[in-house]
Order: structure tokens, then C-alpha cells, then sequence
């Protein structure tokens, strides 16, 4: 409803606003009246194709294009400085309604502005609006999560279509810009269209996924912040985690690439600068003890053969070791989790008061019902139920780096809505001193990761 009004406002203010420039360019007065046909009647105004009408109504691109179409109108009235486009964009197109009751303004037919560079960039950044949110975007990887796959430094590139192309639910927005600028959002956020996905290639096991974080209560379902982690199991999978080993359908998992920490006793003081030539950067002296030093090390499986000289321990919570974890009812911790089912499209899960806590952001966070816990039962939408439908498909998700990760066992399943693409290239990588890291001379560029596929 909130969508049909902003679409009759839009329209009554665009005939007040431009009605008069419609007759002096020698069309009729109803046809400035008329919602979306009076587009089309400025497109033929400023003879341009007139499939521009269709990228008119493509979300957050159309917004661009809309102004696009205004710049293009006034310059068939003689505004055609790089001041009169400037001024269209400021004043959100006001300018062109203050043209329109302006007596001078004289309709002197469209003219070539190829070479007005104001112009240009806005096409370019028209462009690359449609590629940033349709075809490719790019990422920096920011935390050690996704070590050793992805590293901290690395610049990715993720395919919007691989999974789905999700349509923008927040149609307008300021152009290549997230959830906010200085803490100011830059978005429109009372202006939400339906979720759509195009259809998608199939999320397998152990895929690597971009996503909107689910618990992020501030931001529309596209605007929440991104985070990235391994998809180690799909719905209807059973998931369970046993002295840190994880195992998906009762089978152990195969992949290889998985980083822990470590409890490293030695004699004598660990060299630093060969290991983190070895690519170990995170190694930490906790205490030392009757001349025997005691180190934390984050590493992957691969390098344990580095401390054939140290005793060498994995640090493994004990099943005891109690941990905010999900869902927060279960005793459970990073190392000893589940077991725990992902629930599917479709499938009706019964309600009690020990798994509610499993479902509780499914039912009203992700599919938005109402729900009320009494002592007498579960009501969903004001009506007592026992049984829930689930609407869509979840995810669990788990960084590669088990012990440095905010993934899927402290926050719960990823719904299909929030999934945003598959991360195809590592174009550049940069590491730097995990100490000073704004220290550019210290900044060294990975060779062997730029134009990386993954």
C-alpha cells in the first residue's frame, strides 16, 4: 500500500512540475497527466529510445535513469551547463519544476552533449551501478574468519547470478553506497518492494557464500552487513560438531583447508619471522613457566609438521566449557555442538517449549509472523498452534578458520532471502603488519593470489 502511494505522489508531482514545458514542446496537456505514458512522451520529446522507459522501472537504476530523463528534458529548454544538470541532481529534479513555471523558457529542440563530461560520468556511474548491483560486486576481506581459503587483505569479486539473482528490496538508494554514509542511512528505508530471485545454480555443500547477516534487526534484508563462510550443510542436512571435528549426515567433512588455534609449549622463544614466512601470522605468547614458554597460534592443519620440536595441542573446548552459542537453551560449545537438523521449505516442525528457541527467529524474525509464547501452548499470528510450515530454505554456515569465526553456531541458520552470491576471483591481495596495518611502506602485495579463481 505504502508503495502505491510514493507512486501516485511521484506521478502528481512530475505533471505539476513539468505540464507547462510539456505544451510549450508541443504535446497536450493530458499527456503530462498520464502515469507512465507521459514518460514516454518526454523520451520522444528528447528523442531518445524509447526502450528507456523499461530501465525506468529496474530498481535503484531507474532512479538514475529518471534523472537521466530530466537532464535530457531541460536541455531541449536551453539548460544544458554542467551547472543546470548539477542543479537537477541537488535539488532531487525541484530545479526542473521551478523551469517549468518560468514564462522565459523557450523549447528549442534536443541538442548533442557528448562531450559534456558531467554528463558522461553520470551515464558511467549508471553503468556501473547496474553491474555493482546485477552482475558483480566487489569485496574486501576484512577478518581472518575465511583463513586459510580467503586471507585478510584479499580483494574479491562475487557473481550476483550464481545463486539467484536477488532483485533489490530497497528500491532507492544513493548509487554505489550499502546501509549509510557517516552513520546516516542512504537509503530509503519505509520504501520496500517483494522479495524475487531469479532462478539459481544449486548451493552445494562446502560452497563459499556472501550474505546478508541475519541478525542485523536495523537494515532491510538487503541492506544488512555482509559477511562471508563456507556453507558446510543444506536443508535438511544434520549437523554436529565432536572434539572440534565437524560431520554433516553422520559422515566426517572432507575439507581440507580449515584453520585452529593452538597451545604451543617450548623451550626456547618461538621464531617468529620463519613462521610468519611459513604463513603463520597469528602467533601469541600467553605465559611462560619455569623457563617453558606457552604461545597461542592460529594456523591451519597443514603447518602443524612447523612445531615437530614443541608440544603441540589443539585448543579444543571441553564438552563441559559452557559458551554463548545457538540456540541459547542448548549446553553446547564450538568444539561440541548439536546435533542440529536445517530445517527445509515445506517441512511442518512440531513446537515445544525445548525447541522453540531453535525456530524463534525463523517464525518472526525471517518469515515475519507474530509470536507469543504463553504458558498454555505457541501462538503464531494470534492463533494457538502446535505445528509450524516452514516458508523457505536455511543454510549453516561455519568459517574455515574454526576458532576465529561469528558463523552459524552462535547465530543460527542463514535464510535463503539473505544469500547474495558466490565469490568467483581474488583480483588483488595485500598483506600488511597485523600490528600497524595502516603502515603502507610495510604493505607487500601477494603475488601468487592476484587473478585467483576460487
Amino acid at each position: 500500500m505504502l508503495l502505491i502511494l510514493y507512486i501516485i505522489c511521484f506521478f502528481i508531482i512530475l505533471f505539476l512540475s513539468t505540464w507547462k514545458l510539456y505544451k510549450k514542446a508541443g504535446r497536450k496537456l493530458w499527456e503530462s497527466a498520464i502515469p507512465i505514458y507521459n514518460l514516454i512522451v518526454m523520451i520522444k520529446i528528447i528523442k531518445k529510445p524509447i526502450w528507456w522507459i523499461f530501465i525506468i522501472f529496474i530498481p535503484i537504476i531507474g532512479i538514475i535513469m529518471f534523472f537521466l530523463l530530466l537532464i535530457e528534458f531541460i536541455n531541449c529548454f536551453g539548460k544544458s551547463s554542467t551547472k543546470d544538470i548539477l542543479l537537477v541532481l541537488i535539488t532531487f529534479g525541484i530545479y526542473v519544476g521551478i523551469l517549468n513555471y518560468n514564462n522565459n523558457i523557450k523549447f528549442i529542440g534536443p541538442s548533442d552533449r557528448k562531450n559534456n563530461t558531467t554528463l558522461n560520468v553520470i551515464y558511467a556511474i549508471m553503468l556501473i551501478t547496474f553491474i555493482h548491483n546485477y552482475l558483480f560486486q566487489p569485496f574486501f576481506i576484512p577478518t581472518s574468519s575465511m583463513e586459510p581459503t580467503l586471507l585478510v587483505g584479499d580483494f574479491i569479486i562475487v557473481s550476483k547470478f550464481h545463486y539467484g539473482l536477488r532483485l533489490p528490496i530497497t528500491p532507492i538508494s544513493i548509487p554505489l553506497t550499502h546501509n549509510n554514509i557517516l552513520g546516516i542511512p542512504s537509503y530509503l528505508k519505509n520504501l520496500k518492494l517483494p522479495y524475487f530471485r531469479f532462478p539459481s545454480i544449486k548451493i552445494n555443500r562446502n560452497d563459499i557464500v556472501i550474505f546478508n547477516f541475519p541478525l542485523d534487526y536495523y537494515n532491510a534484508v538487503d541492506r544488512k552487513d555482509f559477511y562471508i563462510k563456507r556453507c558446510v550443510a543444506i536443508p535438511n542436512d544434520i549437523v554436529y560438531i565432536r572434539n572440534g571435528i565437524l560431520y554433516i549426515n553422520d559422515k566426517p567433512e572432507k575439507l581440507k583447508s580449515k584453520e585452529y588455534s593452538y597451545l604451543v609449549k617450548t623451550l626456547l622463544p618461538i621464531n617468529k619471522e620463519y613462521l610468519m614466512k611459513q604463513g603463520i601470522k597469528y602467533i601469541f605468547l600467553k605465559k611462560k613457566i619455569n623457563n617453558i614458554y606457552i604461545y597461542n597460534v592460529i594456523m591451519p592443519e597443514n603447518k602443524e609438521v612447523l612445531f615437530n620440536n614443541c608440544q603441540l595441542k589443539k585448543n579444543i573446548y571441553p564438552i563441559q566449557y559452557k559458551e554463548k552459542i545457538f540456540p541459547s537453551k542448548y549446553k553446547w560449545n564450538r568444539d561440541f555442538y548439536g546435533p542440529i537438523q536445517v530445517p527445509k521449505k515445506g517441512t511442518i516442525i512440531y513446537l515445544t517449549k525445548k525447541n522453540i528457541s531453535l525456530y524463534k527467529e525463523i517464525i518472526s524474525l525471517y518469515e515475519k509472523n507474530s509470536l507469543i509464547e504463553k504458558n498454555n501452548g505457541f501462538y503464531i499470528n494470534g492463533i494457538k498452534s502446535y505445528k509450524y510450515k516452514i516458508k523457505q530454505n536455511y543454510y549453516f554456515v561455519i568459517g574455515d578458520n574454526r576458532h576465529n569465526s561469528l558463523d552459524s553456531r552462535y547465530w543460527g541458520f542463514l535464510p535463503e532471502d539473505h544469500i547474495v552470491g558466490k565469490p568467483i576471483l581474488i583480483w588483488m591481495s595485500i598483506d600488511w603488519d597485523i600490528n600497524n596495518p595502516l603502515n603502507i611502506f610495510k604493505w607487500r602485495i601477494r603475488i601468487n593470489r592476484i587473478m585467483k579463481f576460487l
